[in-house]
C-alpha cells in the first residue's frame, strides 16, 4: 500500500470510528495519553526526547524555569540567583522544599548533580551541553551553591532553567548504573510522583500532594492520575481515542486531527511551540553519497521542494515556512537570506550542470513525527531524478546512525532542546562534533563566539551570520514550523502557551 493509500485508509477509519461514543475518565480523575515512541527512562539525561521531557518535568524540578508568559526566569528550587562575576552564578535555594520521600532538598543535591554531569566518566548523548560550558559546582552553605563556567556563556540560564534537572544525592549516588534510577524508583520534587513504569504497561503518575509550588508558572497538578500508554502506531491511537481508551493524543497528523475534531465529542488544540521541520544534508559525504558534497546538488534538491505547499498541505495546522532553524520567540533567531525558491526546472539544470542529469539514489531518514513530511519530500525529489529510499527510525535509532556518520539525508525536527534560544541548535548541528554533517570551520568558530557573547546586539549579529552561511552553502534547509496538535475529548483543557513543541506539561492540564 502506498503512503497516500495508508493515509486515506486512516482518515476513513477515523471517520467511521467517529460514530462511536467516547468515555473520558474525568469521573475517575484519570487522564490517559499515548506515546508511539517508547520511553526508556523518566530522566531526559538518559533518554533525551520530547516524550521523556514531559514525564521528567512532571516528576523533577530545575533551579529556575523560563516563564513563556513573561519571557523571564522564575524560581523553581532556587528562590534567587545572581552573577558573582562573568563566569560564576550563585543560587539560593527555597526553604522547606522536600523530595517525595520527605528528605529536605539541599545544596548537596545540586552540587552532586552538576558535578556528576561534568565527570568525564559520565557518558551521556548530550553531555557536551554541560561539559563545554561549566567546570564545577560548589557548596557555599546548605542553601547556597555556586556554578562555575569555563568562560562567559550566553545561554547559561536557559540551560540551567530548561535542562539541568536536579536529582536526589542520597538516592541517586547509590546506583552503580545511574540510568536505573530513572526507570526503577525515581524520586523527585515535582507535581507528580511516579507510581509505576514498564515497557508493556507504560507509566502511571499520581498527583503529589506534598508539591511546594514556587508560583503560577509552576503550578500544582490539577488532574489526579496520568496514565501514559505505549501504543506503537497512529491508527491504533485513533481507534483507542474513539472507543474511549484514550483522553488525549499529541503530535497528531494533519488529516487525522481534522477528521477526529469534526466529531463534536472531540477538540483539536494547536500550540505554535518551538519546533521546526528541516532537511539536513551529508555535505561531507561521510555516508557514501558523493553527489551531496556538491553545493549545486544540494541547492537543486532545495529548489525541488515546495515549502509553501508543505506548510499548507502536509505540516500540522498553523505551520508557516521558516528560513532558519528557529522561530521568532527564540533569542538569536535572525536571518537575511533564505533557501532558494521552489523551481523544479532550475533544479534539473543544476543537476545536469553538476553531472547528475540522470539523478541518483539516496537514503532518506525520517525522525518520529516526520513521516508524512518525508514521504511528501521524497515524492518531490523524484521529479528531478533524486530517488529517495525513505526509512523511518525511532529517536534512538536516528541518534545511533547520526553519531556514526551514516546518514545521507534526514527529515528531522528541532525544538531548540526545549529552550527559546538558538544556541543549542547551532552547537548541536554545526559544532564540529560527529553529528555535524557540514564541518564548516567558519560556522564552528561563529557558533563558539555566539555561545560566549552576552551582548544581545553582538550575539544576534553572530547568529544571523551563521544562519545566512547555512543557507548560502546549503548545509541544511529549514522547511516549516511544526506546531503541536493535540486532539482530546471535550472534557480536557489544554493550554497553548507552553514553550515546548512536542512535549506537554501534564500538570497544566485540567478537566473542563
Amino acid at each position: 500500500m502506498t503512503a497516500a493509500a495508508r493515509l486515506a485508509a486512516m482518515a476513513v477509519g477515523a471517520t467511521l470510528l467517529g460514530a462511536l461514543p467516547a468515555h473520558a475518565q474525568k469521573a475517575q480523575d484519570t487522564l490517559r495519553v499515548a506515546y508511539t515512541d517508547p520511553i526508556a527512562s523518566t530522566i531526559d539525561y538518559f533518554d533525551p526526547k520530547p516524550e521523556t521531557t514531559a514525564v521528567e518535568r512532571s516528576i523533577f524540578s530545575t533551579l529556575i524555569v523560563f516563564d513563556p508568559a513573561t519571557k523571564t526566569f522564575k524560581p523553581d528550587l532556587a528562590q534567587s540567583w545572581k552573577r558573582i562575576d562573568p563566569t560564576t552564578l550563585e543560587f539560593t535555594l527555597r526553604k522547606g522544599v522536600k523530595w517525595q520521600d520527605g528528605t529536605p532538598v539541599t545544596a548537596d543535591d545540586v552540587v552532586y548533580t552538576v558535578n556528576w554531569l561534568l565527570d568525564p566518566k559520565t557518558k551521556l548523548r548530550f553531555g557536551y551541553v554541560y561539559t563545554t560550558r561549566f567546570t564545577k559546582a560548589e557548596k557555599v552553605n546548605d542553601d547556597t551553591v555556586r556554578i562555575y563556567e569555563k568562560s562567559p556563556v550566553s545561554d547559561d540560564l536557559m540551560i540551567i532553567g530548561g535542562n539541568l534537572v536536579i536529582l536526589p544525592k542520597h538516592l541517586f549516588e547509590k546506583y552503580d548504573n545511574k540510568a536505573d534510577f530513572g526507570r526503577q524508583h525515581p524520586v523527585g520534587t515535582g507535581p507528580y510522583k511516579l507510581m509505576s513504569i514498564s515497557a508493556s504497561d507504560g507509566i502511571v503518575l499520581k498527583k503529589w500532594e506534598g508539591f511546594d509550588s514556587p508560583g503560577p508558572w509552576r503550578p500544582a497538578a490539577s488532574i489526579g492520575t496520568v496514565k501514559i500508554l505505549p501504543i506503537p502506531d497512529i491508527q491504533t491511537e485513533v481507534a483507542q481515542l474513539m472507543v474511549g481508551g484514550l483522553d488525549l493524543m499529541h503530535s497528531v497528523p494533519r488529516d487525522q486531527a481534522k477528521q477526529i475534531s469534526s466529531n463534536p465529542a472531540y477538540q483539536m488544540t494547536v500550540a505554535p511551540g518551538l519546533n521546526v521541520f528541516y532537511l539536513n544534508f551529508d555535505a561531507k559525504g561521510r555516508a557514501g553519497q558523493k553527489a551531496l558534497t556538491d553545493v549545486r546538488v544540494r541547492k537543486a534538491i532545495e529548489m525541488a521542494i515546495d515549502r509553501k505547499a508543505l506548510a499548507q498541505n502536509v505540516a500540522p495546522p498553523g505551520a508557516v515556512v521558516r528560513d532558519a532553524l528557529c522561530v521568532p520567540v527564540m533569542a538569536g533567531c535572525h536571518v537575511d537570506n533564505a533557501p532558494p525558491a521552489f523551481d523544479p526546472a532550475a533544479a534539473k539544470k543544476l543537476m545536469a550542470e553538476a553531472g547528475y542529469a540522470e539523478g541518483f539514489d539516496v537514503d532518506l531518514i525520517s525522525q518520529p513525527g516526520c513521516e508524512q513530511m518525508s514521504e511528501a519530500i521524497a515524492g518531490e525529489l523524484r521529479e528531478i531524478g533524486v530517488r529517495a529510499r525513505v526509512e523511518h527510525l525511532t529517536f534512538g535509532g536516528f541518534a545511533s546512525r547520526q553519531r556514526a556518520g551514516k546518514i545521507q539525508l534526514v527529515i528531522g525536527q528541532w525544538d531548540g532542546a526545549g529552550r527559546p534560544d538558538v544556541a543549542s541548535g547551532v552547537s548541536y548541528l554545526w559544532g564540529g562534533t560527529p553529528v555535524d554533517y557540514a564541518q564548516d570551520p567558519q560556522i564552528v568558530k561563529l557558533g563558539a563566539e555566539g555561545q560566549s557573547e552576552r551582548d544581545t546586539a553582538k550575539r544576534d549579529a553572530i547568529y544571523r551570520k551563521v544562519f545566512d552561511l547555512v543557507n548560502e552553502r546549503a548545509y541544511l534547509m529549514p522547511l516549516t514550523s511544526f506546531p503541536s496538535v493535540f486532539v482530546h475529548t471535550k472534557d480536557v483543557s489544554v493550554e497553548t502557551d507552553t514553550v515546548g513543541a512536542l512535549s506537554i506539561d501534564f500538570f497544566r492540564l485540567k478537566w473542563n
